[in-house]
């Protein structure tokens, strides 16, 4: 569970717990979370961590720094949802005073299997296998657009943050491949149904993700920390209304 003592947080904090998972709760008003700008928010997460250890620390740091700019809202980590299937969790949910949602995160953090070296640390992903990251972005994007179309002005966010090259680049073989249809390079502009290719057995053939809407999804920059060629952080994120 996360501590008090972990937030530095100058406002009146309570910490309880949900299902075993840690939820903080930030008592104050209300804003609007049409204008929230994510850019401007991981710009300055950029500033203060440059790399995470894994996605529970990348989570953690996000939250400081959404409370930083919409510190009006109930935040909730590891928060269960009725939308959600069982055991699944949505990373960052953000209440209102009227106990509205207003606004879910589902994140994504792959580090490369390569190692790089950044202060001293060594930061790398034991296993980093590219089709099921790129699935689990379909698939956060499907669950938050059934969250938001049953919660009236709640804004839904999936954001994807890696320094594996090849989740940005296009393919070069554009052959049929099991994970052809999962593809979230930059410029792709996504269909309504993605799903693993039938024609190869012993891949998920039985998972199919649809999507209600279209999206262009657009990579930045996060960080360069380091020299090496895998040191390069970007993310993708996109925004989903109802």
């Amino acid at each position: 569970m996360l501590s008090e003592s972990a937030l530095p947080y100058t406002d009146k904090l309570r910490s309880y717990s949900i299902l075993g998972k840690a939820l903080l709760a930030i008592e104050k008003g209300t804003q609007d979370m049409q204008g929230i700008d994510v850019n401007l928010i991981m710009r300055n997460l950029s500033k203060r961590q440059q790399a995470f250890v894994d996605v529970t620390d990348f989570r953690v740091s996000l939250g400081r720094e959404i409370y930083r700019q919409y510190p009006s809202f109930f935040m909730a980590m590891q928060c269960p949802l009725p939308e959600l299937p069982d055991r699944d969790k949505m990373e960052i949910c953000l209440e209102d005073n009227n106990d509205n949602l207003v606004a879910v995160f589902d994140l994504s953090y792959y580090l490369d299997e390569k190692p790089i070296q950044i202060n001293g640390v060594t930061y790398k992903q034991k296993k980093n296998i590219l089709e099921i990251g790129r699935f689990k972005f379909f698939n956060s994007l499907a669950h938050i657009e059934k969250i938001v179309r049953n919660h009236d002005g709640a804004v839904g966010y999936v954001i994807f943050l890696t320094n594996t090259i090849e989740y940005w680049t296009p393919p070069e073989d554009q052959k049929d491949t099991p994970n052809n249809d999962f593809q979230i390079h930059e410029g792709l502009l996504t269909q309504p149904i993605h799903s693993w290719t039938s024609s190869v057995k012993e891949h998920r053939d039985n998972a199919t993700v649809k999507l209600h809407g279209q999206y262009n999804l657009t990579w930045h920059d996060f960080s360069k920390p380091c020299d090496s060629h895998n040191c390069l952080f970007r993310y993708l994120f996109v925004e989903v209304h109802k």
